[in-house]
């Protein structure tokens, strides 16, 4: 009894030994088995300048899990590995989407999707394609630089191989590589040049502009300039400061010269007898009454044509304007029947809230010119005319002792053209050259 025994426990002893064996040797046959994982890659599509959409699908994961995914390219690499560009999409098998950036525009690349399991990295099939082209632009040019617009040309040298649907400038006061995220005036479609004004800058700012254009494939950019707007303000030889207003492609003094020296500093001369102004045929200047302390701040000072023709009265970088150029400021206003109204301080003397006699027809000031009632001083050297009418000089001759002005009524709306004699004393107003 006990050899049966004895048997059956060999025997029992035998069975779990060939079991142990059968088991270890099933362990080492399933970890032998895991392998790379299968996958494929998905064509690209949506391919822009420097973006596109491929992905994969991961049909076995080799009999581990798929822990890293997506899909890796290369300019140079024709087998393009994880150590190249790649995207990182998640975990697991089956399809996937991965979205390349940061691509370069016009260029050939080298894509394939990836797979990392326990026993490595995968790779689909690889696959080529070529970013698309944004059209190329050039800043070409700057010209008119105002107050608060500046003229710009640009030009596209190639359209990318399709229709560009806007064509333009960006501009940013702040950012130093302008987008079209920023302020943005577009010009048309198409190829070729094109040119335009930006408007509505602010003066005495600095900015950074270049030409943009934009096909289906994305926006492509020129050179970058930068500009500053002209000061808000002029100071002339003497420190006296004025405002400036732009109006039309014209920027004006809202104010009206004051100065008692001519741009290279020397002196103009201040004639206040009135038989000496009366036979003068030299330069002189005055204040209305001879009264600086009540006249010169609102009204300025009052030339004869003698100190205009000087070419000196401005200040540097200024000019009298010509007939001409106060014709094209009376033009944009409208026409002499209307601009004057434009032009003139609004209020009335009577009711306490102007320089302008009642009832100061039609003004608005909305040009900004700001034109007040500063009289004038005649031929015979007699002040006339404060509140009621404001008179200026042109630079233009109309004879050899006269020469155009303008002049605005409280009465009126119109601005008056005319020839008078150049002894007679008018205000001044300059334009920037």
């Amino acid at each position: 009894m006990k050899k049966v025994t004895k048997i059956w426990i060999y025997s029992l002893a035998i069975m779990g030994a060939v079991l142990l064996i059968i088991s270890s040797c099933k362990k080492k046959s399933e970890e032998v088995a895991i392998t790379l994982a299968n996958l494929t890659t998905t064509p690209l599509t949506n391919i822009t300048a420097t973006t596109a959409i491929s992905g994969g699908n991961i049909t076995n994961n080799g009999g581990s899990e798929v822990t890293a995914r997506g899909v890796c390219w290369s300019l140079t690499n024709q087998t393009p590995t994880i150590a190249d560009n790649k995207t990182t999409d998640g975990t697991g098998s089956g399809i996937f989407v991965s979205n390349l950036t940061g691509l370069v525009e016009n260029t050939p690349y080298y894509a394939r999707a990836y797979a990392t399991n326990s026993a490595g990295t995968a790779y689909g099939n690889v696959v080529t394609f070529s970013t698309a082209q944004v059209p190329v632009v050039v800043t070409d040019s700057h010209s008119n630089l105002l107050l608060n617009t500046v003229h710009f040309s640009g030009s596209i040298t190639s359209d990318g191989g399709v229709f560009v649907t806007k064509r333009g400038f960006c501009w940013s006061s702040a950012n130093q590589n302008p987008t079209i995220q920023n302020d943005t005036m577009v010009f048309g479609n198409g190829a070729g040049s094109f040119s335009g004004d930006i408007k509505g800058l602010k003066g005495q700012t600095s900015y950074y502009v270049r030409a943009f254009a934009t096909n289906n494939y994305g926006t492509g950019y020129g050179s970058i300039m930068s500009i500053t707007t002209i000061d808000t303000t002029v100071t002339d030889v003497d420190n006296n400061q004025y405002r400036v207003v732009q109006i039309g492609f014209q920027v004006w003094m809202s104010e009206n010269l004051k100065t008692t020296k001519y741009n290279d500093g020397t002196a103009i001369p201040k004639v206040t007898d009135n038989t000496a102004w009366s036979t003068l045929t030299t330069a002189a200047y005055c204040w209305y009454n001879n009264d600086d302390a009540t006249y010169k701040t609102t009204y300025g000072a009052l030339f004869n044509c003698y100190a205009v023709n000087t070419g000196k009265l401005a200040p540097a970088g200024w000019h009298v304007p010509t007939d001409d150029e106060w014709t094209v400021l009376t033009d944009f206003l409208g026409g002499e029947d209307v601009a004057g109204g434009k032009m003139k301080s609004t209020g009335t003397i009577e009711a306490g809230t102007g320089l302008w006699k009642d009832p100061n027809t039609g003004a608005t000031n909305e040009s900004g010119f700001i034109a007040v009632p500063g009289g004038y001083r005649d031929v015979n050297g007699l002040f006339s005319a404060i509140g009621n009418n404001g008179y200026w000089w042109s630079s233009s001759e109309g004879s050899a002792s006269s020469a155009w002005r303008r002049r605005i009524s409280y009465s009126g709306s119109d601005v008056n053209s005319y020839c008078s004699a150049m002894s007679n004393g008018f205000s001044v107003r300059c334009l920037r050259d």
